[in-house]
Protein backbone atom coordinates (compact mmCIF):
# COMPACT_ATOMS: atom_id res chain seq x y z
CA UNK A 1 0.00 0.00 0.00
CA UNK A 2 1.14 3.54 -0.76
CA UNK A 3 2.51 4.83 2.57
CA UNK A 4 1.42 8.42 1.91
CA UNK A 5 -2.09 7.22 1.09
CA UNK A 6 -2.32 5.03 4.19
CA UNK A 7 -1.24 7.96 6.38
CA UNK A 8 -3.49 10.56 4.71
CA UNK A 9 -6.33 12.00 6.73
CA UNK A 10 -9.44 14.04 5.92
CA UNK A 11 -11.14 16.47 8.30
CA UNK A 12 -14.38 15.00 9.59
CA UNK A 13 -16.44 17.93 8.31
CA UNK A 14 -16.66 16.17 4.93
CA UNK A 15 -18.15 12.85 6.17
CA UNK A 16 -20.47 14.86 8.41
CA UNK A 17 -21.88 16.55 5.29
CA UNK A 18 -22.53 13.11 3.78
CA UNK A 19 -24.24 11.87 6.92
CA UNK A 20 -26.36 15.01 7.11
CA UNK A 21 -27.46 14.40 3.52
CA UNK A 22 -28.49 10.89 4.57
CA UNK A 23 -30.56 12.18 7.48
CA UNK A 24 -32.41 14.47 5.08
CA UNK A 25 -33.44 11.31 3.21
CA UNK A 26 -34.72 9.57 6.33
CA UNK A 27 -31.62 7.51 7.17
CA UNK A 28 -30.93 7.20 10.90
CA UNK A 29 -27.46 8.63 11.59
CA UNK A 30 -26.66 6.45 14.60
CA UNK A 31 -27.67 3.28 12.79
CA UNK A 32 -25.65 4.26 9.72
CA UNK A 33 -22.51 4.93 11.77
CA UNK A 34 -22.90 1.63 13.61
CA UNK A 35 -23.33 -0.16 10.28
CA UNK A 36 -19.99 1.14 8.96
CA UNK A 37 -18.23 0.76 12.34
CA UNK A 38 -17.60 4.47 12.87
CA UNK A 39 -17.85 5.79 16.42
CA UNK A 40 -19.77 9.07 16.82
CA UNK A 41 -16.81 10.61 18.67
CA UNK A 42 -14.70 10.18 15.51
CA UNK A 43 -16.88 12.83 13.88
CA UNK A 44 -17.59 14.79 17.04
CA UNK A 45 -15.65 17.88 15.99
CA UNK A 46 -15.00 19.51 12.63
CA UNK A 47 -11.32 19.49 13.58
CA UNK A 48 -11.13 15.70 13.94
CA UNK A 49 -9.82 13.57 11.08
CA UNK A 50 -10.58 10.21 9.51
CA UNK A 51 -8.66 8.11 7.00
CA UNK A 52 -9.29 8.25 3.25
CA UNK A 53 -10.22 4.56 3.34
CA UNK A 54 -12.93 5.24 5.91
CA UNK A 55 -14.19 8.20 3.90
CA UNK A 56 -14.56 5.94 0.85
CA UNK A 57 -16.52 3.44 2.95
CA UNK A 58 -18.88 6.22 4.07
CA UNK A 59 -19.42 7.40 0.50
CA UNK A 60 -20.00 3.89 -0.86
CA UNK A 61 -22.34 2.82 1.92
CA UNK A 62 -24.28 6.09 1.56
CA UNK A 63 -24.88 5.29 -2.11
CA UNK A 64 -25.98 1.77 -1.22
CA UNK A 65 -28.48 2.68 1.51
CA UNK A 66 -30.06 5.46 -0.56
CA UNK A 67 -29.73 3.66 -3.90
CA UNK A 68 -28.80 7.09 -5.23
CA UNK A 69 -25.43 7.55 -7.01
CA UNK A 70 -25.91 11.32 -6.79
CA UNK A 71 -25.90 11.46 -2.97
CA UNK A 72 -22.49 13.17 -3.06
CA UNK A 73 -24.09 16.12 -4.88
CA UNK A 74 -26.61 16.51 -2.05
CA UNK A 75 -23.68 16.47 0.37
CA UNK A 76 -21.99 19.15 -1.77
CA UNK A 77 -25.03 21.42 -1.35
CA UNK A 78 -24.85 20.98 2.41
CA UNK A 79 -21.09 21.67 2.38
CA UNK A 80 -21.71 24.84 0.40
CA UNK A 81 -24.11 26.25 3.00
CA UNK A 82 -21.60 25.39 5.72
CA UNK A 83 -18.73 27.32 4.13
CA UNK A 84 -20.71 30.45 3.29
CA UNK A 85 -18.98 32.24 6.15
CA UNK A 86 -15.60 31.53 4.58
CA UNK A 87 -16.96 32.95 1.32
CA UNK A 88 -18.03 36.08 3.19
CA UNK A 89 -14.51 36.66 4.45
CA UNK A 90 -13.07 35.98 1.00
CA UNK A 91 -15.37 38.62 -0.50
CA UNK A 92 -13.72 41.27 1.67
CA UNK A 93 -10.35 40.52 0.01
CA UNK A 94 -11.26 40.32 -3.69
CA UNK A 95 -12.87 42.61 -6.24
CA UNK A 96 -13.28 40.43 -9.33
CA UNK A 97 -13.87 36.76 -10.06
CA UNK A 98 -10.33 36.67 -11.48
CA UNK A 99 -8.93 37.72 -8.09
CA UNK A 100 -11.12 35.19 -6.33
CA UNK A 101 -9.77 32.35 -8.46
CA UNK A 102 -6.25 33.30 -7.36
CA UNK A 103 -7.35 32.93 -3.73
CA UNK A 104 -9.93 30.16 -4.12
CA UNK A 105 -10.01 28.02 -0.96
CA UNK A 106 -7.72 25.03 -1.34
CA UNK A 107 -9.42 21.66 -0.96
CA UNK A 108 -6.26 20.32 0.69
CA UNK A 109 -6.38 23.04 3.33
CA UNK A 110 -10.12 22.97 3.96
CA UNK A 111 -10.78 19.21 3.82
CA UNK A 112 -7.39 17.48 4.23
CA UNK A 113 -5.29 15.08 2.13
CA UNK A 114 -7.73 14.41 -0.67
CA UNK A 115 -7.08 16.47 -3.82
CA UNK A 116 -7.59 19.82 -5.50
CA UNK A 117 -9.92 21.63 -7.86
CA UNK A 118 -7.41 23.24 -10.22
CA UNK A 119 -8.28 26.26 -12.39
CA UNK A 120 -6.76 26.29 -15.90
CA UNK A 121 -6.93 28.80 -18.74
CA UNK A 122 -7.86 26.35 -21.49
CA UNK A 123 -7.99 28.99 -24.27
CA UNK A 124 -8.78 32.68 -24.77
CA UNK A 125 -12.47 31.81 -24.61
CA UNK A 126 -12.50 29.09 -21.97
CA UNK A 127 -11.39 28.38 -18.42
CA UNK A 128 -11.87 25.05 -16.72
CA UNK A 129 -11.99 23.70 -13.20
CA UNK A 130 -10.45 20.23 -13.06
CA UNK A 131 -10.75 17.72 -10.22
CA UNK A 132 -7.28 16.31 -9.47
CA UNK A 133 -7.25 13.63 -6.73
CA UNK A 134 -4.16 13.42 -4.58
CA UNK A 135 -3.90 9.66 -5.23
CA UNK A 136 -5.37 9.05 -8.73
CA UNK A 137 -4.85 5.27 -8.69
CA UNK A 138 -6.59 4.92 -5.34
CA UNK A 139 -9.37 7.48 -5.82
CA UNK A 140 -11.03 6.67 -9.13
CA UNK A 141 -14.53 6.71 -7.68
CA UNK A 142 -16.91 9.23 -9.26
CA UNK A 143 -18.27 10.50 -5.95
CA UNK A 144 -15.09 12.45 -5.20
CA UNK A 145 -15.31 14.42 -8.45
CA UNK A 146 -19.06 14.92 -7.99
CA UNK A 147 -18.66 16.31 -4.51
CA UNK A 148 -15.79 18.71 -5.15
CA UNK A 149 -16.85 19.94 -8.58
CA UNK A 150 -20.41 20.28 -7.30
CA UNK A 151 -19.17 22.39 -4.41
CA UNK A 152 -17.00 24.49 -6.74
CA UNK A 153 -19.93 25.11 -9.09
CA UNK A 154 -22.20 26.21 -6.24
CA UNK A 155 -19.54 28.53 -4.83
CA UNK A 156 -18.84 30.14 -8.20
CA UNK A 157 -22.53 30.64 -8.87
CA UNK A 158 -23.00 32.78 -5.75
CA UNK A 159 -20.06 35.16 -6.10
CA UNK A 160 -21.27 37.81 -8.51
CA UNK A 161 -24.49 39.69 -9.23
CA UNK A 162 -24.16 38.45 -12.81
CA UNK A 163 -24.66 34.67 -13.15
CA UNK A 164 -21.57 32.52 -13.75
CA UNK A 165 -23.05 29.43 -15.39
CA UNK A 166 -21.21 26.22 -16.14
CA UNK A 167 -20.94 26.11 -19.95
CA UNK A 168 -20.46 22.34 -19.91
CA UNK A 169 -19.55 19.61 -17.44
CA UNK A 170 -17.34 16.72 -18.49
CA UNK A 171 -17.69 13.97 -15.90
CA UNK A 172 -16.14 10.58 -15.23
CA UNK A 173 -19.39 9.05 -13.98
CA UNK A 174 -21.87 7.23 -16.22
CA UNK A 175 -25.27 8.85 -16.83
CA UNK A 176 -27.95 8.12 -14.25
CA UNK A 177 -31.67 7.62 -14.76
CA UNK A 178 -32.64 10.66 -12.68
CA UNK A 179 -30.23 13.61 -12.85
CA UNK A 180 -32.27 16.64 -11.76
CA UNK A 181 -29.78 17.63 -9.07
CA UNK A 182 -26.89 17.11 -11.49
CA UNK A 183 -28.56 19.44 -14.00
CA UNK A 184 -29.39 21.99 -11.30
CA UNK A 185 -25.71 22.19 -10.26
CA UNK A 186 -23.89 21.66 -13.57
CA UNK A 187 -26.41 22.88 -16.13
CA UNK A 188 -27.90 21.08 -19.10
CA UNK A 189 -24.78 20.35 -21.15
CA UNK A 190 -23.34 17.20 -19.56
CA UNK A 191 -20.85 14.69 -20.96
CA UNK A 192 -20.40 11.39 -19.13
CA UNK A 193 -17.95 8.49 -18.82
CA UNK A 194 -14.87 10.64 -19.42
CA UNK A 195 -11.40 9.73 -18.08
CA UNK A 196 -11.33 12.90 -15.94
CA UNK A 197 -13.86 15.39 -14.60
CA UNK A 198 -13.92 19.14 -15.19
CA UNK A 199 -16.18 22.15 -15.65
CA UNK A 200 -15.95 24.67 -18.46
CA UNK A 201 -16.66 28.38 -18.03
CA UNK A 202 -16.64 31.29 -20.46
CA UNK A 203 -13.49 33.36 -19.82
CA UNK A 204 -15.46 36.62 -19.92
CA UNK A 205 -16.62 35.87 -16.37
CA UNK A 206 -13.08 36.55 -15.09
CA UNK A 207 -13.81 40.28 -14.98
CA UNK A 208 -17.20 39.99 -13.30
CA UNK A 209 -17.27 41.98 -10.06
CA UNK A 210 -17.81 40.15 -6.79
CA UNK A 211 -20.81 41.01 -4.66
CA UNK A 212 -19.74 43.09 -1.67
CA UNK A 213 -21.74 42.21 1.41
CA UNK A 214 -22.96 45.02 3.63
CA UNK A 215 -22.49 44.59 7.36
CA UNK A 216 -25.18 46.03 9.55
CA UNK A 217 -23.41 45.69 12.90
CA UNK A 218 -20.04 47.02 13.99
CA UNK A 219 -19.15 43.74 15.70
CA UNK A 220 -19.76 41.55 12.66
CA UNK A 221 -16.52 39.56 12.10
CA UNK A 222 -16.27 40.44 8.43
CA UNK A 223 -16.75 44.11 9.29
CA UNK A 224 -13.88 43.86 11.75
CA UNK A 225 -11.62 42.53 9.01
CA UNK A 226 -12.46 45.36 6.61
CA UNK A 227 -11.83 47.90 9.37
CA UNK A 228 -8.59 46.30 10.50
CA UNK A 229 -5.88 48.88 11.28
CA UNK A 230 -8.24 51.79 10.57
CA UNK A 231 -6.19 54.10 12.80
CA UNK A 232 -3.14 53.49 10.63
CA UNK A 233 -5.19 54.30 7.57
CA UNK A 234 -5.53 57.77 9.05
CA UNK A 235 -2.02 58.12 10.45
CA UNK A 236 0.05 56.34 7.79
CA UNK A 237 -1.60 55.56 4.44
CA UNK A 238 1.45 53.56 3.30
CA UNK A 239 1.25 51.09 6.19
CA UNK A 240 -2.51 50.85 5.81
CA UNK A 241 -2.13 50.01 2.10
CA UNK A 242 0.65 47.52 2.87
CA UNK A 243 -1.50 45.71 5.38
CA UNK A 244 -4.49 45.70 3.05
CA UNK A 245 -2.35 44.02 0.38
CA UNK A 246 -0.96 41.49 2.87
CA UNK A 247 -4.48 40.54 4.05
CA UNK A 248 -5.52 39.98 0.43
CA UNK A 249 -2.42 37.92 -0.36
CA UNK A 250 -2.47 35.73 2.75
CA UNK A 251 -4.81 32.97 1.48
CA UNK A 252 -2.43 32.32 -1.43
CA UNK A 253 0.10 30.92 1.05
CA UNK A 254 3.91 31.17 0.83
CA UNK A 255 3.65 34.94 1.20
CA UNK A 256 6.92 36.88 0.81
CA UNK A 257 8.17 40.43 0.47
CA UNK A 258 8.72 40.12 -3.30
CA UNK A 259 5.08 39.22 -3.94
CA UNK A 260 3.88 42.08 -1.74
CA UNK A 261 6.23 44.58 -3.41
CA UNK A 262 4.96 43.48 -6.83
CA UNK A 263 1.34 43.91 -5.70
CA UNK A 264 2.18 47.41 -4.45
CA UNK A 265 3.85 48.25 -7.76
CA UNK A 266 7.24 48.83 -6.20
CA UNK A 267 10.57 47.04 -5.80
CA UNK A 268 11.72 44.87 -2.91
CA UNK A 269 14.45 47.38 -2.08
CA UNK A 270 12.02 50.31 -2.11
CA UNK A 271 9.58 48.48 0.15
CA UNK A 272 12.35 47.55 2.58
CA UNK A 273 13.55 51.16 2.63
CA UNK A 274 10.09 52.54 3.37
CA UNK A 275 9.67 50.02 6.17
CA UNK A 276 13.11 50.84 7.56
CA UNK A 277 12.17 54.53 7.62
CA UNK A 278 9.38 53.50 10.01
CA UNK A 279 11.63 51.21 12.09
CA UNK A 280 9.78 48.14 10.86
CA UNK A 281 10.71 44.81 9.26
CA UNK A 282 8.49 42.97 6.82
CA UNK A 283 8.56 39.75 8.87
CA UNK A 284 7.36 41.65 11.95
CA UNK A 285 4.60 43.39 10.03
CA UNK A 286 3.45 40.05 8.59
CA UNK A 287 3.44 38.39 12.01
CA UNK A 288 1.58 41.34 13.53
CA UNK A 289 -1.13 41.22 10.86
CA UNK A 290 -1.55 37.47 11.18
CA UNK A 291 -1.71 37.51 14.98
CA UNK A 292 -4.39 40.23 15.04
CA UNK A 293 -6.39 38.70 12.21
CA UNK A 294 -6.26 35.32 13.95
CA UNK A 295 -8.21 36.69 16.92
CA UNK A 296 -10.82 38.29 14.67
CA UNK A 297 -11.30 35.14 12.63
CA UNK A 298 -11.48 32.91 15.71
CA UNK A 299 -14.23 35.19 17.06
CA UNK A 300 -16.37 33.98 14.16
CA UNK A 301 -17.51 30.59 15.44
CA UNK A 302 -18.79 29.59 12.01
CA UNK A 303 -15.19 29.44 10.77
CA UNK A 304 -13.38 26.19 11.55
CA UNK A 305 -9.79 26.40 12.73
CA UNK A 306 -8.70 24.96 9.38
CA UNK A 307 -10.64 27.81 7.70
CA UNK A 308 -8.74 30.32 9.83
CA UNK A 309 -5.42 28.68 8.97
CA UNK A 310 -6.28 28.98 5.27
CA UNK A 311 -7.28 32.65 5.55
CA UNK A 312 -3.98 33.40 7.30
CA UNK A 313 -1.91 31.61 4.66
CA UNK A 314 -0.63 28.63 6.68
CA UNK A 315 0.00 25.32 4.97
CA UNK A 316 -2.28 23.49 7.41
CA UNK A 317 -4.01 23.68 10.76
CA UNK A 318 -0.99 22.25 12.58
CA UNK A 319 1.35 25.01 11.37
CA UNK A 320 -1.16 27.67 12.43
CA UNK A 321 -1.63 26.07 15.86
CA UNK A 322 2.12 25.99 16.48
CA UNK A 323 2.54 29.71 15.69
CA UNK A 324 -0.60 30.71 17.60
CA UNK A 325 0.80 29.08 20.76
CA UNK A 326 3.90 31.24 20.39
CA UNK A 327 1.75 34.37 20.10
CA UNK A 328 -0.78 33.70 22.84
CA UNK A 329 0.46 30.75 24.93
CA UNK A 330 -2.42 28.43 24.05
CA UNK A 331 -3.89 26.62 21.07
CA UNK A 332 -6.53 28.28 18.87
CA UNK A 333 -9.09 25.78 20.16
CA UNK A 334 -8.26 26.59 23.79
CA UNK A 335 -8.36 30.32 23.08
CA UNK A 336 -11.77 30.01 21.41
CA UNK A 337 -13.12 27.97 24.34
CA UNK A 338 -11.92 30.58 26.83
CA UNK A 339 -13.43 33.41 24.80
CA UNK A 340 -16.93 31.94 24.42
Amino acid sequence: MNTLYSESMVYSSLPKFIIQALSHRGIDQAAFLADIDVEPHELGSIEKSISLDKLSIIFERAIQVTQNPDISLYAARIAYTNILRLQLHMSTMCTSFREYLNLMPSTLKIFGDIGEVVVLRDSEENIKMVWEPLFPEKMKEDYYADFFLGLASLMVGSLCSRPIPVVSAVLSCPPTEESSIRHSIFGSKLFFSNESSYLNFDSEVLDYQLVKLEYGQENTPGHAVTRLFQSELINDPFLAQLRKVVVRQLPKGKINIDAIAADLGTSRRSLQRRLSDRNKKFSHVLSDIRSQLALRYLADLQLSISDVAFLLGYVDQGAFTKVFKVWYGKTPRAYRQCST
